[in-house]
This record gives C-alpha cells, sequence and structure tokens, in this order.
C-alpha cells in the first residue's frame, strides 16, 4: 500500500474520530479481490464505524466514486452501506463476483452495496446500467444477493 495523505487528525480524545483527508492511494483488496489505485478522498474512522467519501478510485480497467459506511461491532456481521458510481466498468474488475459472468466487455453503472435486511447477507442493487460484452448489452437494472445457499438474482 502507498499513499500521500493531506490533513490527518489521528488522535481522538475525544468523539470526534480519526480523520484522513487521502490525495492519492492504492492498495489491493483481497474480499473482494481489487486493485485500487489513484484513490482520493476522505475517511473517517468514529467507534465501530469508517464513512467514506472518494471523489476518485480507479480499478485495473475501471474508474469511478463512491461514499458510504462500513460498520462493524456489536457482535453482529460486518455491515456495508456504499454507494459506487462506475463511470467506466470493466467485466474483467468485478467478474470474480459470479463464475460465468463474462470477463470481456464494460460500460458504466450506479452500484448500491447494502446489508440492511439481514447483516449476514449482502445486496448489490445495480442502477442505471448500460453495459456491452462479445455481442450482448444490458440495460437497466437488477440485484445480487449474496449470502444465502445460493445466488439471488431479482429486480432484473
Amino acid at each position: 500500500a502507498q499513499a500521500n495523505l493531506g490533513f490527518a487528525r489521528l488522535a481522538d480524545p475525544d468523539t470526534v474520530g480519526r480523520l484522513v483527508r487521502i490525495r492519492k492511494a492504492s492498495f489491493t483488496e483481497t474480499d473482494p479481490p481489487f486493485k485500487f489505485r489513484n484513490v482520493s478522498g476522505t475517511a473517517l474512522n468514529l467507534g465501530d464505524s469508517v464513512f467514506i467519501d472518494s471523489d476518485h478510485f480507479d480499478l485495473p480497467g475501471s474508474t469511478g466514486k463512491a461514499h458510504g459506511s462500513v460498520v462493524w461491532g456489536s457482535d453482529l456481521p460486518i455491515r456495508y452501506y456504499l454507494h459506487i458510481i462506475g463511470d467506466s466498468v470493466s467485466l474483467s474488475d468485478v467478474a470474480w463476483v459470479y463464475p460465468t459472468l463474462p470477463t470481456t466487455g464494460g460500460g458504466k453503472m450506479v452500484l448500491d452495496i447494502r446489508s440492511e435486511r439481514n447483516p449476514r447477507f449482502l445486496d448489490y442493487i445495480l442502477t442505471n446500467m448500460d453495459v456491452r460484452t462479445t455481442r450482448s448489452r444490458l440495460l437497466g437494472q437488477m440485484t445480487f444477493g449474496t449470502g444465502g445457499s445460493v445466488l439471488a438474482v431479482k429486480n432484473v
């Protein structure tokens, strides 16, 4: 991981939390597998939560921005509330989601990751989708639900 930081507040003797302004950062996430590059924005760690506001990020073939929060604690699984705008999305960056998902092509979409109905289940809500692969084009919206015994696909 590499980072060029702006303002950082790391000591939090009261309730204001730890804040980092990120000028540029690059790091690899293993689960889910992402190689983030050129990340900029802010991150605030407050108690058992991290609030993210990224005005830019790159993956190997994609670019976008994101904001939201990740919450842990209370003896519950990690809870996600993320809103990601994929200005340009490469299917090769997200093909890990499902074994038969094409790895060629791409487009744009808005992705919301939520664990509201049950923290053990994640909904990947795709909207404003315009994706092309081989000789196909997918427009509209759909939701993938994970965490159950089978992958749920709904709201297509």
